[in-house]
């Protein structure tokens, strides 16, 4: 099989499998110079549980850890429906930004 080939096979299963999803959030999130991926976790997590608490909304997520030209995560978001049917959606982004 040639390389262009399983590629294209490849994008076409990531895109299917994502598009499973009904996405609320794209997110970019600076890290620190010289920040691993453990790292990038472990804030990830942090602004994560903060976020839910403060919002009362179950979030899920998907992202990848990159280095080029500094360390950050690419994020997509989706929060479970809160109990006063809130989503991320429903959530403003610039308070969570910073």
């Amino acid at each position: 099989m040639e390389i262009e080939q399983q590629v294209s096979e490849t994008r076409d299963v990531y895109k299917e499998w994502l598009l499973k999803y009904d996405w609320e959030w794209f997110c970019t999130l600076n890290l620190p110079p010289r920040a691993d991926c453990a790292r990038a976790e472990s804030k990830l997590k942090a602004w994560r549980i903060k976020m839910g608490i403060k919002n009362h909304i179950l979030i899920a997520y998907m992202g990848v850890f990159n280095t080029v030209p500094q360390p950050h995560v690419h994020l997509l978001a989706l929060g479970k429906r809160n109990k006063i049917g809130q989503t991320l959606l429903d959530i403003l982004p610039k308070r969570w930004e910073h």
